[in-house]
Parts: C-alpha cells; structure tokens; sequence
C-alpha cells in the first residue's frame, strides 16, 4: 500500500484530479481518431535467399518490382525452373560428387580411407555444408555417424586446399554447376 501512495506522489498523471486526467484521455482518443492513414506506395519485395553460408545475411536489401535485380532475380527462377531453387538434398550432392569422382555413393558413406575416397568425401561434406543448412552434427550422422570435427576438419580442408590446388577447385565447380540456383554459394 506504501508502495502505490508513493508511486501516486512520483507521478504527476496520477496526482491530477479525475475530470483533468479524462479530459487529457478524450483529446488523446480524438487525435487518434483523426489520424489519416499514410498514402499506399509501391510494394517493396525482400528476396530471401536460402542456404546462404555463415556470415551472409538470409534477406537481400529490399527490391523494387522496378528495378532491375528484381528483373534479374525473375528471369533467373524462370530460366531455371522453380525446381532450381528448391535446395539440393543430400543424395542428390553425394550422387553429383560419386559421379564426378567415378566412385560409388555408398563408398562415400563408408568409413574406407582410399585416397580418392578420402577426397571425395570431403569434397562432399564441403557442398554439403554450403548448399544445405544441415548443421555439421546432422552432416556428420549422413555420412555413416562421423564426428562433427571430422566434418569441421574435411570442410576447413578443402576450403583452403581449393585455393591452392586446381583440381579440387575445378571438382567443386563442376559439381557445383549442377545446381545453377546455388553455384554462387560455393564461389
């Protein structure tokens, strides 16, 4: 009770007398009463962009229908079909990476440490973490119950090593152009 008498003492809306405080109420409620709403404008679209990669926003700026990144953006759903711009799944990168190293899919799941079987899988697990927004636990269970640091070290790994080796850059390229929608995120 102590507490509500000072807080009527601090507040110099509570001190006024009952009629003052509903006549400030009504011409508050008139004022909102009277308020107009804004003009209409033009619709502004924000592109979301799926799968990006760490550190890159999900939203691009907001598009105007007029401008010529929303032409763009449409001209490239309708070149590619809408089915491109659904994410890749998991099979369909493992199948397009077996292919482009001449291995089976269901090698790459297993835990064999051939050379080329090696580099395939990290190759894989790389795209993998690109293209889709499985975590790297998730990633790691997908590939026959890796650790996520085995999937942390294969993704670092191939990272820097596309820098300095062609081969593997050109193997994520080429793997990458199988899925036109997303190649940008492997860049």
């Amino acid at each position: 009770m102590q507490a509500i008498a000072s807080l009527v003492q601090d507040d110099p809306y509570l001190r006024m007398p009952k009629e003052e405080r509903l006549a400030l109420h009504r011409r508050r409620r008139a004022r909102l009463r009277s308020f107009s709403p804004p003009t209409p404008r033009a619709p502004i679209i924000f592109i979301e962009i799926p799968n990006t990669p760490l550190g890159v926003p999900k939203i691009a700026a907001p598009v105007k229908r007029s401008s010529p990144v929303f032409r763009l953006w449409c001209d490239d759903i309708v070149a590619c079909g809408l089915a491109a711009l659904k994410a890749p799944s998991f099979a369909a990168i493992l199948e397009a990476t077996a292919f482009h190293f001449g291995v089976l899919a269901a090698d790459l799941m297993k835990g064999a440490r051939t050379k080329i079987l090696v580099i395939a899988r990290h190759v894989a697990a790389f795209i993998v973490s690109r293209l889709t927004s499985a975590s790297l636990p998730e990633i790691g269970r997908r590939f026959g119950g890796m650790d996520h640091t085995s999937i942390l070290y294969a993704v670092r790994k191939i990272s820097n090593r596309r820098k300095t080796d062609p081969i593997i850059a050109d193997a994520i390229a080429a793997i990458g152009s199988r899925f036109p929608a997303f190649s940008a995120c492997l860049a």
